[in-house]
């Protein structure tokens, strides 16, 4: 609900342009308004509206405030968000209380056990390399589909997060290849020379829970913020 004293005018803003807004004047409920995102602003009367979702995808959204005071031929902008699904919601970092809790998502649907290291039957299937890059992202968007969180999602301090599926993959390099580069290195680089060593024995990973891996550099101070989540 949200109160405004006089006339003042509404801002809506969404994430999405093809959402619409129905305005209700409680006092005169017949003399409701209709938004879409080509115009999102509306001088309202004085008195008590109600912002109402419509359309065919209006139950994925919600209106952040839904009781705000607008002065008299004030301006107030009201924020249209998506929603975040039960498992989203577990997600975010501001609910997580340990590293394993950031780092895997957990399935509702893993209870049979007949699939793919325990999963469900009806399970997407594993991304088992060699993939090229279209069909890592087919694996990602099937995954995501399936476990009802985004492909890629923002924590509450802004650092972003992408799906990484179950799957498997090769690991490090063979000790030809490791061999090879280390004739490149000078002897006295111990620390470089020790980092291409450890790159053996080629071996295989098997993520057997999707996991989220964070995209670009993060300082220290977004490091310290999830610490003390």
């Amino acid at each position: 609900m949200i109160k405004i004293s006089d006339r003042a005018e509404l801002v809506i803003t969404s994430p999405d342009l093809g959402l619409e807004v129905k305005i209700v004047q409680l006092a005169q409920p017949e003399q409701e308004r209709t938004l879409t995102f080509g115009k999102n602003s509306v001088r309202v009367r004085s008195g008590q509206v109600e912002v109402v979702l419509t359309g065919a995808n209006a139950d994925e959204y919600e209106v952040v405030a839904d009781k705000i005071t607008l002065k008299r031929f004030g301006r107030e902008v009201v924020e249209i968000k998506r929603r975040e699904t039960k498992v989203a919601e577990a997600l975010r970092d501001s609910d997580f209380r340990s590293r394993s809790d950031r780092s895997t998502l957990s399935n509702p649907r893993k209870t049979d056990g007949t699939g793919w290291h325990g999963w469900s039957a009806d399970a997407p299937p594993p991304a088992i390399a060699p993939f090229d890059s279209e069909q890592a992202k087919q694996h990602q968007e099937t995954w995501a589909k399936y476990l009802d969180v985004p492909v890629e999602y923002t924590n509450t301090i802004g650092m972003k997060f992408r799906l990484v599926s179950p799957g498997e993959f090769l690991m490090g390099s063979t000790q030809t290849k490791v061999d090879a580069l280390l004739t490149h290195i000078d002897p006295n680089q111990t620390h470089w020379q020790e980092c291409v060593k450890s790159e053996t024995p080629k071996h295989k990973v098997i993520l057997t829970q999707p996991v989220w891996h964070s995209l670009g550099h993060h300082p220290k101070s977004s490091l310290d913020s999830c610490g003390r989540g």
